[in-house]
């Protein structure tokens, strides 16, 4: 009994790499989220380079909230 190994099986390991792209997807989107605020609130004056910024960030976190949105859905259907 003091030699068992663990098994993994596909269906565990499918389960875990769903669960880490979730995990990594919420991240990222945190992350801009984070950076738009930053931008957003910094207190600086409002440059037309900063509202590009602010812009191109916006479209990737929407970008970002798709993937996450995919990511959910693959989570769901597996552990389910």
């Amino acid at each position: 009994m003091g030699d068992q190994r663990r098994v993994t099986t596909i269906d565990a390991m499918m389960r875990r790499r769903a669960a880490n792209a979730l995990l990594s997807t919420a991240a990222a989107l945190a992350k801009l989220a984070d950076d738009i605020d930053d931008l957003v609130r910094s207190g600086l004056p409002r440059t037309a380079e900063r509202q590009a910024q602010v812009d191109a960030l916006r479209r990737e976190s929407d970008n970002q909230r798709r993937e996450y949105q995919a990511a959910l859905y693959r989570y769901r259907a597996i552990a389910s």
